[in-house]
């Protein structure tokens, strides 16, 4: 389903590719699954010019920041920006588009931070990684997600990460859902299609839901 992904992205030729966080289930991946991720990743690069921004999601996060993340190894590949400690605004000065990351581990602090678009960018974009408000919670969920603190007409963009399942919260919001099947109650999925979204960052709309196969 990763490689079907990756492939048809090249294959659309974008601007910019959105990775909102959980790109491994878990915090140490096996030797096997880092090496085929970091070959599938220089492979993209000599495909495409797109930068790449990655977030850190729950699965792929420490809870210590002195653990150090799997996700910076990729930060070594050309044009990948990583952010998995804090929120941060991601420049992309080639696009004249900002990327917010808003990474699983900065949802504590989330009331205290100033979410919102930088005006001297013409495209701004928010990516992040949580439950929000009206979403179905699980156990683990310890911090929900205003839709107020995020969800607002200033943005030409909110990419969520974290929900399994491919939801539409506002005409410019959305959750492109996982690759595979991977929820703690995966039955409840299996009439919903595993895909990746395709957005319009000029129109300010879906383009498409991509489907990919999945096992």
């Amino acid at each position: 389903a990763f490689r079907q992904a990756l492939a048809r992205t090249v294959e659309i030729d974008p601007d910019l590719i959105l990775i909102a966080g959980d790109l491994f289930h878990v915090v140490r991946p096996s030797n096997l699954t880092i090496q085929h991720t970091f070959r599938e990743f220089a492979s993209l690069r000599m495909k495409t010019s797109a930068p790449v921004v990655i977030i850190g999601g729950n699965h792929d996060s420490p809870r210590s920041a002195d653990t150090g993340c799997i996700l910076d190894l990729l930060a070594n590949l050309p044009d990948i920006h990583v952010a998995h400690g804090s929120y941060v605004q991601v420049p992309l000065r080639n696009l004249d588009t900002s990327v917010f990351c808003l990474c699983h581990r900065a949802l504590p602090e989330l009331s205290s931070l100033k979410i919102e678009p930088d005006p001297s960018s013409r495209h701004n974009i928010l990516m992040a990684h949580g439950t929000v408000e009206g979403i179905v919670r699980n156990a683990y969920d310890t911090y929900q997600i205003s839709r107020s603190q995020v969800i607002s007409d200033r943005w030409d963009c909110i990419a969520f990460g974290h929900y399994h399942v491919f939801e539409e919260l506002a005409p410019n919001a959305y959750y492109a859902g996982s690759l595979e099947f991977t929820s703690t109650s995966i039955w409840s999925e299996t009439h919903k299609d595993k895909g990746f979204i395709e957005y319009d960052l000029e129109a300010r709309k879906l383009v498409k839901f991509h489907t990919v196969d999945t096992r």
